[in-house]
């Protein structure tokens, strides 16, 4: 959708419908390049975007060198749906991107119950990011023992 344009400074969306009529079916690369994009505020993605096949948010903020949020804003609030979300590159070398909250994080990706896929370049190159809490196969330097066990909600149903 922006993907390589240089001229995007800030990008401001509403909290129900950001992209409006040309919402992208996936975000692949919504972002990929921008890199004087510096402000977020507002992103939404909708909880009916697509997050199958290989390129669900793969390279969505790629090479935003200048864009300064925190990531967890950056992420679907509502999480990820579906099999095999590809996330390589979605951070890469967004190097002023931060988090606010770790365990949060963790929760929203490698500790969610949601298959994720090429995910090794995921924070490569986010050098404002505690590295040592993201797991080397996401691109951060912890050991993939990192990983807590996940709480599974447990549900008996009863056929009448």
């Amino acid at each position: 959708m922006f993907s390589t344009c240089e001229n995007l400074v800030s990008f401001e969306g509403d909290s129900q419908n950001t992209f409006g009529s040309r919402r992208p079916a996936t975000f692949h690369q919504v972002f990929d390049g921008c890199k004087n994009l510096k402000t977020i505020t507002n992103l939404y993605v909708p909880v009916d975007v697509r997050y199958s096949g290989h390129s669900d948010y793969f390279n969505t903020f790629y090479g935003c060198t200048s864009l300064e949020a925190d990531v967890l804003t950056l992420l679907p609030w509502h999480g990820f749906f579906g099999v095999n979300v590809a996330m390589d590159g979605t951070f890469t070398n967004c190097s002023k991107i931060t988090c606010s909250d770790y365990k949060m994080l963790a929760d929203m990706l490698w500790n969610s119950a949601t298959k994720f896929t090429k995910t090794s370049t995921a924070f490569k190159g986010c050098t404002s990011l505690d590295l040592t809490k993201i797991p080397r196969s996401w691109g951060g330097t912890a050991s993939d023992d990192i990983i807590e066990s996940i709480d599974v909600l447990k549900t008996t149903v009863t056929t009448l």
